[in-house]
């Protein structure tokens, strides 16, 4: 995907509209909607942590995952 330019707005909202959807445009959107489930499973802790160690962290880390 490369970097388009355009003269106005309405030709940059025009450019998002797929009017003939193929199999990689179905193939992206799924991804996009993966990648969304993905970044909405983890819930972010409030407050901050102090840890004795880096290791101590990427324990803890891993332990959420």
């Amino acid at each position: 995907m490369g970097i388009s330019r355009f003269k106005s707005m309405e030709d940059a909202e025009r450019a998002l509209w797929e009017f003939k959807p193929d199999h990689t445009y179905f193939e992206r959107v799924r991804a996009l909607f993966d990648l969304s489930e993905q970044l909405l499973r983890r819930v972010p802790q409030l407050g901050v942590r102090k840890y004795h160690s880096l290791e101590e962290r990427a324990a803890l880390l891993e332990k959420r995952l």
